[in-house]
């Protein structure tokens, strides 16, 4: 036995084999490819669940998105638009004297319980014709027919009678299209 500098115990191995550096080189080699296999294999299994969660969940969506989904979601989204781009000022501006001399509670009270005169599905869709031509879409398709003079919407006021103060009555009669 031999002792270094520092103190400590040393073993000689007398029948050891040096490596040479090619080996050592062809050894480091093999574990550096068998890591990056491992990574690359890692990887791809990540990207196959991804794949297989993300096309699992479009399948569940798609189940979920139907005709009659997509066309409340617009009937809502034009009778919204009606109500507060169109109706509301029209409504306001017509009565603007009253509203000015007796309060917007004295014009608006009539129309508190009953609501305004319902608006037909056809009166949703022609308003403007800039905005709702590809709206028209979502009601007459090979999948669904929506009676445009059935379907409406009634539109109730309430406190403090701004253009986003309504509740809504939709009633959207559709039928689906047998194949």
């Amino acid at each position: 036995m031999n002792i270094d500098r520092r103190g400590a115990r040393r073993r000689h191995k007398r029948n050891a084999t040096k490596l040479s550096p090619n080996f050592k080189k062809l050894s480091n080699q093999i574990r550096l490819e068998t890591l990056n296999s491992k990574i690359i294999r890692g990887l791809m299994i990540v990207v196959v669940l991804i794949s297989a969660c993300s096309v699992g969940f479009s399948l569940m969506v798609k189940k979920n998105v139907t005709a009659e989904a997509l066309a409340e979601k617009q009937f809502q989204e034009l009778a919204k638009s009606y109500y507060e781009n169109f109706f509301y000022d029209n409504f306001v501006n017509g009565h603007k004297d009253e509203i000015t001399a007796k309060g917007a509670e004295f014009v608006f009270k009539p129309y508190l319980k009953t609501g305004f005169p319902m608006v037909k599905l056809r009166r949703l869709l022609s308003y403007s014709d800039e905005n709702n031509l590809d709206k028209r879409i979502y009601f007459e398709h090979k999948k669904l027919t929506c009676n445009k003079d059935l379907s409406s919407v009634t539109f109730k006021p309430h406190a403090p009678f701004g253009k986003t103060d309504y509740t809504t009555d939709p009633i959207l009669s559709c039928q689906k299209v047998e194949e």
